[in-house]
Formats: structure tokens, C-alpha cells, sequence
């Protein structure tokens, strides 16, 4: 039996997984998990590497959308560390709300911007979003 399973992911999504673990990599302080967390996010670039989805012309755009990703992932971990902290003093006045509709907010971005990778290298794996009440 394997610890590790292995299933197809959209472009977007393993770009997204990059970016979280750049993002990890950057905040642990354990050398240990350091380590752990640098193996994975290692992987995922040989993944995205070994993918063949071509650079040529889309190279600027992938790269421009790649950094865009990073900096929506950046924003959210900032509003999400905000949320924790305030849950954990109990205040759920006006700054924790606006901080809880901005995640919901910066998330629709990082869908949409994970989903402009998708389209920009033609695949065919994409998120479907579900919120809103639509089916």
C-alpha cells in the first residue's frame, strides 16, 4: 500500500499548489518542515516542468498570471492569519467581518485567475464553481 496517490489536476491548480508551498516555504521556521514542505514544492515544479504545456508566445502570460496567483495567495493567507487572530481574542465586530467577505472575494479571484491559466493553455480540466447558488 502507498501513502501517495497520484490524480490529474488542471494547469491552474498545480500552479496554485506551487504558489501555496513557495508561500509555506517562506514562512516556516522548523528546518525540518522547511525541508519537507521544499521536497513538495520541488515536485510540483518538476510536474509543471515535465507537463510539456509549451512556453513560446504564452510564456509572458503564463509568468504574468503565475505572479498574479502568488500575490492573490499572498493576500489571502494575510486575511485568513487577520480572521484566526481575531477569532482567537473573540472579536467578531466589523474588521473580522470585512476581513471574512474579503476572503470570499479574493477567493472568486483566485478562481478566476486559475482559470485564465487553464483557458490560456487550452484545458480541459477546470474548476467549476458552485457558489452563489448556481448548479
Amino acid at each position: 500500500m502507498t501513502s501517495e496517490l497520484t490524480v490529474k489536476v488542471s494547469p491552474g491548480e498545480l500552479v496554485d499548489r506551487i504558489s501555496i508551498s513557495e508561500l509555506r516555504v517562506s514562512r516556516l521556521t522548523d528546518p525540518d518542515k522547511v525541508v519537507k514542505v521544499h521536497a513538495e514544492c520541488m515536485e510540483l515544479r518538476r510536474t509543471w516542468e515535465d507537463s510539456g504545456i509549451p512556453y513560446g508566445h504564452l510564456g509572458p502570460e503564463i509568468m504574468r498570471l503565475w505572479r498574479e496567483l502568488h500575490d492573490i495567495n499572498l493576500k489571502g493567507w494575510g486575511l485568513e492569519d487577520r480572521v484566526r487572530a481575531m477569532e482567537s481574542i473573540g472579536d467578531y465586530g466589523t474588521v473580522y467581518i470585512e476581513s471574512c467577505r474579503a476572503i470570499h472575494r479574493n477567493n472568486d479571484q483566485r478562481s478566476a485567475t486559475k482559470r485564465a491559466i487553464n483557458d490560456l493553455v487550452g484545458s480541459e480540466a477546470v474548476e467549476e464553481k458552485i457558489h452563489g447558488g448556481a448548479s
